[in-house]
């Protein structure tokens, strides 16, 4: 089977790119599966691993090349490089005849299909919660953009795809019964270098230092309990604006003695097998692979039930902590019990990985291909 994602670029460290090279690759490798990543940019280069059976097919289109430049030459510069997108994704994709095409969610989203050909089966990915545009919005203006996003998008631009693909059952739920949408989870392709002891006396926080991760609060909420726990740290890595406010926060709380922003690294697998649990303070997320991450690793996660994601994969008392979102009391109270009792640790822990090991890539893959089958020979 010929299959094809489309997507801005693999040259930068994100999420979308990251779990595309991972499900590229895994289906790649699987007998009679020809697997291509058409790119609008990027020369070709992946910053994450990808299988040599897949092919990569750069556009150069170069959407970034002006940014520099002023808002109204960029509004200008991005409508034609659109049309020129549209122009060569089109020629290409005639020329190699897929069985299926996928749309990511970046720059093609729009346009992808109107240009793909009549036998190919053309799929939608959604790597947010669908509230997205509504929960970055910080005024008016940004508000009335997001539901005219919406509107676009939902209803408009998504009739042309075949299926479309979410990431949760939550957010299914805003769809009601609309057969053109289905669910699918993100593989967990992490391999952990062992499985924690559970011995170790560390909280583990993991994500860029921006507003909607809300490290403040969580800082806030550590502030609560780490006088009772002072052989206990908090590690909080990842890298972004909101550093030296995180600083200037620690520094005023005095938790500088058990807390620190550790920044970022390729090598997270190695800091989470140093831990024992797992924290997400999030305001909300599309599919936190984090969580499933720590989870495979045997750290315990206790997470805000956030939009959207940590309420499918835990489930609240048995393999992790959901808190209620916003409130910080209940979260250090269910954090401070984690910490102060090695014996539940140990068995939420216990059921984490068995519960991480249902989004293993070789499932995920496999439902994959169940779906592109079922998609191009029963319609």
């Amino acid at each position: 089977m010929k299959i094809v994602y489309c997507t801005d670029s693999l040259n930068h460290l994100g999420g979308i790119q990251r779990v595309t090279t991972v499900k590229a690759s895994a289906l790649a490798d699987i007998e009679g599966n020809e697997v291509y990543i058409i790119t609008a940019e990027g020369g070709g280069q992946s910053i994450f691993p990808l299988d040599s059976q897949v092919k990569i097919i750069d556009l150069d289109v170069r959407y970034y090349s002006d940014d520099w430049k002023s808002k109204w030459f960029l509004i200008k510069s991005t409508n034609a490089k659109r049309k020129e997108h549209k122009k060569k994704l089109k020629k290409v994709l005639a020329e190699i005849g897929a069985d299926i095409i996928i749309s990511t969610g970046t720059s093609d989203k729009f346009f992808l299909p109107s240009i793909v050909p009549k036998k190919s089966i053309v799929i939608r990915e959604i790597h947010f919660c669908i509230d997205y545009r509504h929960l970055h919005a910080t005024n008016r203006i940004e508000t009335i953009k997001a539901y005219i996003g919406d509107i676009l998008d939902y209803k408009i631009k998504m009739r042309g795809y075949d299926q479309v693909y979410l990431l949760t059952e939550e957010d299914k739920l805003r769809w009601k019964n609309n057969k053109k949408v289905c669910v699918m989870p993100n593989p967990n392709s992490f391999i952990p270098p062992k499985i924690v002891s559970g011995e170790s006396k560390k909280v583990i926080a993991v994500g860029r230092y921006s507003i909607p991760k809300r490290f403040d609060n969580l800082l806030l909420i550590w502030s609560k309990i780490t006088r009772h726990f002072p052989d206990w740290q908090l590690e909080i890595w990842g890298e972004g604006g909101e550093r030296k406010k995180l600083e200037n926060l620690i520094e005023e709380l005095g938790i500088g003695d058990t807390t620190s922003l550790k920044g970022y690294t390729s090598n997270i697998e190695e800091h989470m097998s140093a831990s024992s649990i797992f924290a997400l303070t999030s305001d909300f997320e599309g599919f936190p692979l984090v969580v499933l991450e720590a989870m495979v690793c045997g750290l315990v996660p206790i997470c805000f039930a956030c939009q959207t994601g940590p309420r499918d994969i835990i489930t609240d008392g048995e393999n992790g902590f959901l808190i209620p979102p916003k409130n910080l009391d209940l979260f250090a109270e269910k954090l401070a019990y984690l910490m102060d009792n090695k014996e539940a640790r140990a068995e939420m822990a216990g059921k984490a990985i068995k519960r991480a090991d249902d989004y293993t890539l070789d499932k995920i893959a496999k439902r994959w291909m169940d779906e592109f089958k079922r998609l191009k020979y029963t319609g």
